[in-house]
């Protein structure tokens, strides 16, 4: 009897432990990050893609407007999921993170307007299937 007592604590315990322990963090990261310190030096009407480019790389994505103006969009997001260990049923999973984007309106090789946004990303929290947390590894 004492033997069976012994193994259901043991039991108790070891699934609590993995109750309170056992999780997963997934990390994705999107885009390049860049130096937003240098965004105040940016005027319009005199700073040429040259200079961008020579403070930030090559632009995450690019847009064609017309023969002369193009859109440059510089842009980087980090976000974590934590998944905590469920036995049983569905599992809620936390995410938060951070994003900052450079959208630069350029006309004939000179920035003539630019915005600039960095902040969290939403923080949302779902449930999910527990045959469907495998699947955020591979995605």
């Amino acid at each position: 009897m004492r033997v069976i007592k012994s193994l259901a604590r043991i039991s108790g315990l070891l699934v609590l432990a993995l109750q309170v322990s056992g999780c997963t963090t997934t990390t994705a990261i999107a885009g390049r990050d860049f130096d937003a310190s240098k965004i105040a030096q940016i005027q319009k009407g005199v700073t040429k893609t040259s200079e961008i480019r020579r403070d930030y790389g090559e632009p995450y994505r690019t847009e064609v407007v017309s023969a002369t103006e193009v859109k440059w969009q510089y842009s980087w997001a980090r976000a974590t999921a934590h998944i905590p260990f469920a036995l049983f049923g569905s599992r809620t999973v936390d995410t938060e993170g951070v994003q900052k984007d450079l959208w630069l309106s350029i006309k004939d090789g000179v920035v003539v307007n630019y915005t600039y946004e960095e902040g969290p990303i939403k923080r949302h929290t779902t449930s999910m299937p527990d045959n469907e947390v495998g699947k955020l590894a591979y995605e």
